[in-house]
């Protein structure tokens, strides 16, 4: 009887520990699938809300060249007028020493780079391309105030408000530029930042304008290769001699 009862509780162990697997097993399952639920939400969420910026022929795409191309005249008016009767109002002026404070002379960059996202916006949103471009256009910016800073500030300063005071009068680069070139000046030194930044700024530009060095040198090399060939073509062709006509 002992080794019945002690058989029939290993089996009802053994039964129970399946049925725990089981209940746990299904309850992994449960939690992996609500995961995996969660997850494909929040991916159709974001398909949905970048859906219209992928979509080059979406409204979003069609307003905002003409968006970005106000908003430059509207920035180059600011930082170009002055405060007065015929100039710009209170409001303006105030955003115009933000800007020449933070940016210094750089700020003139902004209706320049407002007008070439409006103008490649459209093919930018065609091809997937407008994360890169922002990116460029914001990093163009930046070098140029801190350029500003190496070229025409005082050296390494990180005093906020002198740089901010300094960037109101067209000298260094704001604080932006000034906090840039001066990290910059400390550690590369003038020389060497010069040309680093330079090289960037080139680059930057050039992807701007939907260019790569590569594009660059190619264009150049074709020409001057065309031009070479001409040359050579020119020394190859036979010089005709006069025809003189017999006087008779």
């Amino acid at each position: 009887m002992e080794r019945s009862d002690l058989r029939m509780a290993a089996k009802k162990d053994i039964k129970n520990g399946s049925a725990s697997k089981t209940v746990s097993e299904k309850k992994k399952k449960a939690a992996t699938s609500s995961k995996t639920a969660r997850r494909e939400k929040t991916e159709d969420a974001d398909t949905v809300r970048y859906r219209a910026i992928d979509d080059p022929y979406s409204l979003i795409n069609q307003i905002l060249p003409f968006v970005f191309f106000v908003f430059s005249i509207f920035f180059f008016l600011i930082i170009i007028m002055n405060h007065g009767a015929s100039g710009i109002g209170v409001a303006a002026a105030s955003l115009k020493n933000i800007l020449l404070g933070l940016l210094s002379g750089s700020a003139y960059a902004i209706p320049l780079t407002l007008l070439n996202l409006g103008a490649f916006w459209h093919v930018d949103a065609q091809r997937h391309r407008l994360k890169w471009r922002l990116w460029c256009t914001l990093i163009a910016v930046l070098i140029i105030a801190a350029l500003f800073q190496i070229i025409g500030g005082d050296g390494v300063v990180y005093n906020l408000k002198a740089l901010y005071d300094s960037g109101r009068v067209y000298k260094g680069g704001g604080v932006i530029g000034g906090l840039i070139g001066s990290l910059f000046l400390q550690l590369f030194g003038k020389g060497l930042s010069l040309v680093l930044l330079f090289s960037t700024l080139f680059v930057a530009v050039l992807l701007m304008f939907g260019l790569t060095p590569h594009v660059v040198y190619s264009f150049f090399f074709y020409r001057a290769k065309k031009r070479v060939g001409e040359m050579r073509n020119k020394r190859k062709k036979p010089v005709s001699k006069p025809h003189l006509s017999r006087i008779t």
